[in-house]
């Protein structure tokens, strides 16, 4: 069984923020934006940024997804993968999407900044 909102103590509910979120109501999944109190507040990115609230008990936390952003508010780190220079496809590639036994060559070939 998952843990809810509900389950966690303030430290890690402050952490929460920025996850993507299950809420029984909502359709789609949601991010965590804050608390005010058991009672969590979220935006719903693909409906209009539409934002709302949920009892702390009924919200689920995602861990199993990467951040939508850092609880401060700042993007998760990572890359753009340009599809091996042909541009026909970017994506985001974050820390979370590396598998464990990623050699660490290969991901300090992808993660060096740019000049």
């Amino acid at each position: 069984m998952s843990r809810t909102f509900a389950d966690m103590t303030p430290a890690e509910r402050a952490e929460c923020v920025g996850r993507w979120a299950t809420v029984p109501t909502e359709r789609r999944l949601v991010i965590i934006t804050g608390a005010e109190g058991a009672t969590v507040r979220w935006v719903d990115p693909g409906h209009s940024q539409r934002w709302g609230m949920s009892p702390g008990s009924s919200t689920t936390p995602r861990f199993d997804l990467p951040r939508a952003w850092t609880p401060s508010g700042e993007p998760v780190p990572g890359t753009w993968d340009d599809d091996n220079g042909h541009n026909l496809m970017r994506r985001f590639q974050s820390e979370w999407e590396w598998k464990p036994d990623t050699p660490q060559h290969i991901i300090d070939q992808h993660t060096k900044e740019t000049p």
